[in-house]
């Protein structure tokens, strides 16, 4: 499960270049299922992937206005207690990272 705590990537006119992605993955195959699309002005919703596995993946821009995003990756495995990894990002560019629930 992932939760945006906080989302700021500027205005949404910039959705070409701005935005963040989530795919669910498969460890076997090694392929992506793209899931949805955020962009600034957006209020990103819990997200609950299928698997253990999720790709999130950041781009922007120079014209990227925003603050950034906080995005908090929990699991919850029957039996044992929730755990999270915050995951912070402000940098320019594309970024990829894989998180193993």
């Amino acid at each position: 499960m992932c939760y945006v705590a906080v989302f700021d990537l500027g205005p949404s006119i910039t959705c070409d270049s701005d935005y963040i992605e989530f795919f669910d993955f498969d460890v076997v195959t090694k392929v992506e299922s793209f899931r949805t699309k955020y962009c600034g002005g957006d209020v990103p919703a819990v997200y609950e992937g299928v698997s253990a596995h999720v790709v999130v993946r950041y781009t922007s821009s120079v014209h990227n206005g925003g603050t950034g995003w906080v995005l908090h990756f929990m699991g919850k495995v029957p039996g044992t207690q929730i755990f999270g990894l915050p995951l912070l990002w402000r940098p320019r560019g594309i970024r990829r990272f894989i998180g193993h629930l």
